[in-house]
């Protein structure tokens, strides 16, 4: 970088002022090419093959309790109640207003 410049005299209608920076290059300058690294062709890939050789998660459900235990029907109120006391305070919270 050969000079930098803080032009105050621009106007652009605020507080900050622009800064002009000049590069110069000097003969010894050079770009250093790297190679690429290998990457994956997606387009070319056997989908089929692969979707049968990759395992699979098996599916899992939120529900973790079985319907017919007491815990299921037990979460299952808690959940109803929480639904009428929030609609409950909603519904306060408009009468106030």
């Amino acid at each position: 970088m050969s000079s930098i410049e803080i032009l105050t005299d621009s106007k652009i209608g605020s507080d900050h002022a622009p800064v002009m920076c000049t590069f110069g290059f000097n003969k010894d300058f050079r770009l250093d090419l790297t190679e690429a690294e290998p990457r994956f062709n997606f387009t070319k890939a056997d989908w089929a093959s692969a979707n049968g050789a990759i395992p699979k998660f098996a599916a899992t459900t939120l529900k973790s309790y079985p319907k017919f235990t007491l815990t299921f029907d037990l979460i299952k109120f808690r959940r109803k109640i929480k639904k009428r006391k929030k609609k409950l305070k909603k519904n306060s919270e408009e009468l106030k207003v």
